[in-house]
């Protein structure tokens, strides 16, 4: 139990963030405009609302602006804009297609305080003047405006001010809903809080509901639709018939090399193995190879989930994994980051779990127990695997060397030297394995095959990846540096930064199907808090081995970022959140470490407000919106 000091102070903070979110909702909610829009299009089409301010230096601006995708197959669309009292006009691009025809059968706005502003119909719609700007025809009738482009930037233009119409509403009808949200966030809070301390039985439930939403993507999304799944599918194919990595350049390979005259089977990864093995296991069940692919990077999650129920110290370790729908997604198509997760998870529990088979090793019978050899060699092909997965992994690894460091510092593993020599047996077994692996792929490809893979780059590479065309004629997002492009430019004009956290909480197919821009602020918002959240309660609570344990983490995720940066600068520009996974193992050693005190007053609550922010996400846009089979 806390004391009632502490506890009184946890209170105090709950109770200000439950104030902050009323606020929030007062601001976000009920001060922006509710737009319902009804439209038809004949082929999918950008529709775009931009508001300009009343300020005489207001310009149109990307910033003051709501973008739509419209669907044929769907009519009615709704989202927030702005405060209409700040709105001096609006302007409409119905379609940056040209000749697709967008009819318009009506616009409504609604705003507390406000009268509702309903367009519809010829006098409706007929409040809509068009721009007279890349516009072929507009057609006015009864049932809507239809607008037929001539070019991509089609312009109508509603004049707000003359149309918007105050409307009183009672004090107590408006202070309702603040009320509603206070009280509603300070108790979700305390339940939480109290789960939390109850055994955190709350995470297994999430990552059961995370395995079935997997395994619904899993089955029902087309093959071809996820990032690559294509090639990363005849990588883990070619090992259904083979054990041993093929030579660079083999001819019946050459299905398996990219654009960039890359093959997966030339990385190192066992992953493509494990796949391999599993799709020829099971090829009993008539089932594509690709889909026995998938359902074995589901069944890692299961695995995860498995733990998760038998071990109170795992689902700590696993709650990272539920706050971005990202994570879920890796786990649900073809490729090696599923397993490298697993790997990673695993360690990570070995290394950080006190009743872990890692810890009682160490101990050597000092807790009356004797350890098994076997632990000897399965800890060490864990070390192994780890060394075998993708190399951004390799964070982690270093993560994990600071973090063992770290430990004999503070205490927590007895550094005396029957310990050290436990480690340094488990290690080389790993190494041993490791070397076994690589030195078959150098006996198989040479010492030389660097040299080859680069030879086969300009081989089967295409005309704007092949390294034998001329810099000015290749892809531009390749060796931009070399193009004189800044790290500033690239950062902030081509965007890095805003990709790379687009496509680490929810991007789905070939980064083609993304939510609204208002989801990424929340989740950028929610998150910026539970970080800030959780920074408190280390310094406050954690003493120098907290503080010392979250700079280490701190450290290798930030030496993470700068290195893909640098990769994105100087080899390809493709800000992808998946290269930063290893920060997920870094979190969950950092929240198993301090669940002593992090999981009081707001970071429960914060994290539940991400959970369900990536269930909307993963459901209403990644499943809603990716290719189906059906």
């Amino acid at each position: 139990m806390q004391p009632r000091a502490g506890r009184k102070l946890h209170l105090l903070w709950l109770a200000l963030f439950a104030l902050g979110c009323a606020v929030l909702y007062h601001v976000l909610a009920e001060r922006q405009a509710s737009v319902e829009l009804n439209v038809q299009v004949e082929a999918p089409a950008c529709f775009k609302i931009y508001w300009l301010g009343q300020d005489p230096e207001s310009v149109w601006s990307e910033r003051h602006s709501r973008r739509l995708l419209l669907r044929p197959e769907k009519h009615l669309y709704r989202f927030k804009l702005t405060d209409l009292s700040k709105v001096a006009l609006l302007r409409i691009d119905p379609s940056e297609e040209e000749r697709s025809r967008v009819s318009i059968r009506s616009i409504t706005l609604t705003q507390d305080g406000y009268a509702p502003i309903h367009l519809a119909g010829r006098e409706g719609l007929s409040r809509l003047v068009s721009g007279e700007q890349d516009i072929e025809a507009l057609y006015l009738a009864d049932d809507g405006l239809t607008v037929v482009p001539s070019g991509r930037d089609p312009q109508l233009f509603f004049d707000l001010p003359s149309a918007l119409r105050t409307r009183g509403h009672s004090r107590a009808g408006a202070l309702l809903p603040l009320a509603l949200v206070f009280v509603g966030v300070l108790l979700a809070g305390l339940v939480l809080e109290r789960c939390f301390e109850r055994g955190d039985t709350l995470i297994v439930v999430c990552l059961a509901m995370v395995f079935v939403l997997i395994a619904c993507m899993a089955t029902l999304s087309r093959v071809g639709v996820h990032p690559d799944e294509g090639v990363h599918v005849r990588a883990a194919d070619y090992f259904q018939q083979h054990v041993l990595p093929p030579p660079v350049g083999a001819p019946d390979i050459r299905n398996t090399y990219s654009v960039y005259g890359v093959s997966r089977l030339h990385s190192g990864e066992i992953a493509y193995l494990l796949l391999g093995k599993c799709a020829r296991l099971f090829h009993a069940l008539a089932l594509p190879s690709y889909m026995v692919e998938r359902y074995c990077n589901v069944a890692f999650w299961g695995l995860l989930l498995l733990l998760a129920v038998a071990c109170r110290d795992f689902r700590l370790l696993m709650l990272p994994m539920l706050l971005s729908p990202q994570i879920w997604y890796i786990f649900s198509y073809v490729n090696s980051e599923a397993f490298a997760c697993l790997v990673m998870m695993l360690a990570a529990w070995q290394l950080a779990s006190p009743e872990s088979a890692w810890n009682r090793l160490l101990a050597g019978g000092a807790d009356g127990t004797k350890a098994s050899p076997l632990s000897y060699v399965w800890l060490g092909l864990l070390f192994a695997l780890l060394l075998l997965i993708k190399k951004n992994f390799y964070f982690f690894v270093l993560f994990l060397g600071g973090y063992v460091l770290w430990r004999l510092l503070w205490g927590y593993t007895p550094c005396q030297r029957g310990t050290l020599r436990r480690m340094a047996l488990v290690l080389l077994i790993g190494l041993s394995v490791f070397a076994a692996v690589r030195g078959t792929d150098e006996y198989i490809n040479g010492f030389d095959k660097e040299a080859r893979l680069l030879q086969a780059r300009y081989h089967y590479a295409g005309e704007l990846w092949n390294p034998g065309t001329p810099l000015e004629q290749r892809h531009g997002h390749l060796q931009m540096r070399e193009r004189g492009t800044s790290a500033a430019r690239l950062m902030w004009i081509d965007g890095w930064g805003a990709k790379s956290f687009h496509s680490a909480f929810g991007l789905y197919g070939e980064t083609s199907v993304s939510a609204a821009p208002s989801y990424y602020r929340l989740v950028m918002y929610a998150g910026l808090l539970l970080l800030a959240a959780a920074a408190v309660s280390v310094l406050v609570h954690g003493g120098w081995p907290g503080i010392t344990l979250a700079c280490l983490g701190l450290i290798c995720a930030c030496a993470l970022m700068a290195v893909d940066f640098y990769h994105a600068w100087t080899v390809d520009f493709q800000p992808q959140g998946r290269y930063l996974l290893p920060i997920v193992g870094m979190l969950g050693v950092l929240c198993l470490h301090a669940r002593a005190y992090l999981f009081r007053s707001v970071a429960p609550l914060l994290c539940a407000a991400m959970f369900l922010l990536s269930l909307y996400s993963f459901v209403c846009v990644g499943l809603a919106g990716i290719g189906k089979i059906c």
